[in-house]
């Protein structure tokens, strides 16, 4: 299966930027990496989830669906927490 001319330009404009060497660049950090989410948050949306989940299994076992959305819910909740950023200390 041979290459396109968009992807064979893509391609030598790729090798000569390596050629060049411009190719290798600093990856930019992840919107929500872990310096930035911070690991207390971390750890304590995790827990919360793991919460969540005790909840929505004994939902399951009991056959109770109120505790297994509730449990849902929860977990949710954690995870919610565990993936939101840390609000800046300036304006």
């Amino acid at each position: 299966m041979g290459l396109t001319d968009h992807e064979r330009k893509a391609l030598e404009e790729l090798e000569r930027s390596l050629l060049d060497g411009g190719g290798v660049r600093e990856p930019r950090q992840a919107s929500g990496s872990a310096s930035e989410l911070g690991p207390r948050r971390i750890l304590v949306g995790v827990l919360i989830s793991s919460v969540g989940l005790a909840g929505l299994l004994a939902a399951a076992i009991t056959r109770v669906p109120l505790l297994g959305l509730l449990g849902f819910l929860v977990m949710g909740s954690g995870l919610v927490v565990a993936s939101s950023r840390r609000r800046s200390s300036t304006p």
